[in-house]
């Protein structure tokens, strides 16, 4: 009895440490909101620095996107050379100077403090288009900064799109007749639509900074929306009088106004669904009302601007074909 009783004794307290152990392991994993060590180092910097709730959730988007980029980088059995780790250095730098977490260092520093690559995207035609817009030396230092965080935002797309096609080829290669096919198939239709639309929106974005650069070095360059750009060289085209162009242009001007706002609104709604996301059930009615007014407002002014794009061609079309007669 008195065996029994000393075992009961020392058993308790082992069962005791090792819950408290496995419990311990679980926390942690909960508090571990990202993959990456480094980057929840940062979050957790920024948490101890308690910033605003807005800045929080705007942050924790930001990290979210670098954080599958970093982990894609890593699995892929990348060297150290690999010049995607130099890229994916100067965007966490970017976001630590963002958000005020970066201390001295600057936007033109790079993680290690030495000046920035002066060719700092992946894509080869991306840094031919950015040379060529920094070097013309028409742009200010702000409107720069606006132009790297646009180029920034197409080569995302692109890693974006990359990845999405890698989805569907997973989902392709399964057998036709497996379960795992059929439970997908659903996922498989509704991916390929998102692909289609990245496809396109890469397309318009590649197009818009490649005029972009055109501007940096030929004034006669009037519009960097392709859309816009593509209504303007077929009225250019059309034996118009030099009044007309000037009504013409003006009129192409408001409607560049529109796209950059639908623009500027989708890009919100983007950032808003990050945020649901991030608070998940724990959104408030409010935040989840709001993010369903800027759906509507973004699907309303892409109806508008589609309807509107159809409408100037059509009228320039008439206008072209009768004075030809």
């Amino acid at each position: 009895m008195e065996f029994k009783i000393i075992l009961f004794v020392v058993f308790i307290p082992t069962c005791l440490s090792i819950t408290e152990d496995v419990k311990e392991v679980e926390d942690n994993l909960t508090a571990r909101k990202f993959r990456s060590s480094k980057v929840n180092q940062l979050w957790e910097k920024a948490e101890r620095m308690e910033l605003s709730a807005v800045m929080l959730s705007d942050l924790y988007v930001d990290l979210k996107e670098h954080d599958r980029k970093f982990m894609d980088v890593k699995t892929s059995d990348a060297d150290e050379n690999d010049k995607r780790w130099r890229v994916l250095n100067e965007e966490f730098n970017r976001i630590m100077v963002r958000y005020g977490l970066a201390g001295n260092r600057k936007l033109n520093d790079n993680v290690d403090g030495q000046p920035k690559s002066k060719q700092p995207f992946q894509d080869p035609q991306l840094n031919k288009l950015w040379l060529q817009t920094v070097s013309s030396k028409k742009f200010k230092t702000d409107e720069l900064d606006k132009l790297l965080v646009e180029f920034k935002h197409h080569e995302d797309k692109v890693w974006e799109l990359d990845e999405l096609r890698k989805d569907l080829e997973r989902v392709r290669a399964i057998s036709e007749n497996s379960v795992e096919r059929f439970n997908d198939k659903q996922d498989q239709v509704k991916r390929e639509a998102e692909a289609k639309t990245l496809q396109e929106e890469v397309e318009t974005s590649f197009q818009r900074l490649h005029l972009v650069a055109q501007k940096s070095k030929d004034e006669n360059v009037a519009f960097i929306e392709p859309r816009v750009a593509e209504l303007w060289e077929m009225a250019q085209n059309g034996n118009f009088t030099v009044v007309e162009l000037l009504s013409v242009k003006q009129e192409l001007h408001h409607f560049e106004n529109r796209i950059n706002k639908h623009k500027h609104f989708r890009d919100q709604l983007k950032n808003s669904a990050e945020k649901l996301d991030f608070h998940g059930e724990g959104a408030t009615e409010e935040r989840v009302s709001r993010h369903q007014k800027l759906q509507g407002k973004v699907q309303d002014l892409g109806t508008k601007v589609k309807k509107l794009f159809g409408d100037l061609k059509s009228r320039l079309s008439t206008v072209i074909k009768h004075k030809e007669l």
